[in-house]
């Protein structure tokens, strides 16, 4: 299946949201996996206002050197071209400490998994995956620099209403294939009829 694929099932459910919510909230994840993806989401983006979509990310890193956050580097691949390309700027909340996730609901989440199998900061074997609060929670022991982080519960993935789990590449292949044993699974499993789950593995 094509990146250009993947970007219309993106905007088949972004349409499906805004016909029965005045306001709707999409949420990113950092890395590189999904550069293409969010560049074509980017150019690609007609006729939908984006002062109705309110962007969050699904976690970020805790470091003072700005250029490794990943709000740094989705403002490159993401946030600026679609701002070019609207004329608008992008509403993106970024959190910088744990507590209670800031809006009412996550409707469509954006998510990549890693070569172990885990999905935003949430790590294999880490207390944060049996967390049942709608928040942000802090990490300090994250396996990949830097060790502290700031990610998204499970909960709210559980309850977001569209999940796009991504495995790209080689390296993710051994992950896909013990998916249920992993941090992913939290997010391939829909915990309602009406959710939507989309998964994609190359």
């Amino acid at each position: 299946m094509s990146t250009q694929e993947h970007v219309r099932f993106f905007f088949e459910d972004l349409k499906q949201i805004l016909a029965t919510h005045s306001e709707v909230y999409v949420g990113v994840t950092g890395g590189v996996s999904l550069d293409g993806f969010y560049r074509e989401v980017a150019a690609s983006w007609v006729a939908i206002d984006l002062t109705r979509i309110h962007f969050y990310l699904s976690d970020e890193r805790v470091t003072e050197i700005k250029s490794e956050k990943n709000i740094a580097h989705l403002d490159e691949v993401f946030f600026t071209p679609l701002s070019k390309k609207t004329g608008v700027t992008p509403q993106v909340y970024v959190p910088e400490f744990a507590g209670k996730f800031p809006f009412p609901r996550s409707d469509l989440l954006l998510l990549s998994a890693g070569p172990d199998g885990h999905i935003a900061s949430l790590f294999p074997g880490h207390s944060q995956l049996e967390d049942k609060t709608w928040s942000y929670l802090e990490v300090t022991d994250s396996p990949k620099p830097p060790s502290k982080r700031i990610t998204m519960s499970p909960e709210v993935i559980r309850r977001s209403f569209s999940v796009f789990v991504f495995f790209l590449g080689v390296q993710k292949q051994a992950a896909f294939g013990n998916r249920e044993s992993l941090p992913a699974r939290i997010a391939i499993h829909a915990s309602s009829p009406d959710q939507q789950r989309r998964i994609f593995n190359f």
